[in-house]
């Protein structure tokens, strides 16, 4: 599955990794959590749905429209640990960032130097290849996430600037830490207490909304008085 923050909610996208990732670990069922009523998006760029252009104030204000707190943001966005992009999600920072075209200079030298020869600039054309946004342990639901952040190597811009910012960046140390989070609580067991806290944010019932057939997709069929969001 391809995770990019042009094309997935929030919710859908960390639904997945709790699905795939946290349900052994944690020996909670994910299906008790999740609300499978979902409505109808009008737009990619629905003013709920994260992009990786977003500021961290931007950023903030729509975690705390749905009643998260940074706590809850940067916890979550840990869930990038996990997941692809695609080069279009991020190539801007690679060649055209500045007016005068260099390159985001929060992009740790290296790092930007892997990441041009997987997204090549071919005379304007943005490749599709998949990226991964954790380039050390794609496999593995941990801590190393924020250690790219921290050092510089969050592939997506809105990760990086989570160092920008000194209330976010004091909860991406904290995390850094030996795998520990805030009041000395391990990322392992604040990640799902913010999914179950996240589940509870508009949830439907009975006919309210849809259930989505494909996590990725909208339904073929919507009533006309159906909104999604």
């Amino acid at each position: 599955m391809v995770v990019s923050q042009w094309k997935l909610p929030l919710d859908e996208l960390l639904t997945f990794f709790f699905r795939s990732t946290l349900g052994v670990r944690t020996k909670l069922n994910p299906d008790l959590f999740l609300n499978p009523h979902k409505k109808k998006m009008v737009s990619p760029h629905a003013p709920t749905l994260l992009v990786p252009t977003d500021s961290i104030l931007v950023i903030r204000e729509k975690f705390i429209a749905k009643g998260l707190n940074s706590h809850d943001l940067i916890t979550l966005v840990g869930a990038y640990t996990i997941g692809l992009t695609d080069c279009s999600s991020f190539q801007y920072r690679l060649y055209n960032f500045t007016v005068k075209g260099n390159a985001d200079p929060t992009i740790n030298q290296a790092f930007l130097a892997q990441l041009r020869a997987l997204c090549p600039d071919v005379g304007g054309n943005v490749s599709k290849r998949g990226v991964l946004l954790d380039k050390d342990s794609q496999f593995k639901f941990d801590v190393s996430f924020f250690k790219n952040v921290r050092d510089g190597n969050g592939v997506l811009e809105s990760d990086q600037r989570l160092f920008g910012d000194s209330e976010t960046q004091r909860i991406v140390k904290n995390y850094v830490g030996n795998g520990r989070g805030l009041l000395g609580l391990r990322f392992y067991f604040e990640f799902p207490k913010a999914m179950i806290k996240m589940s509870s944010i508009e949830v439907k019932t009975g006919t309210q909304g849809q259930m989505r057939k494909t996590c990725s997709r909208f339904n073929e069929s919507i009533e006309s008085n159906e909104i999604e969001y």
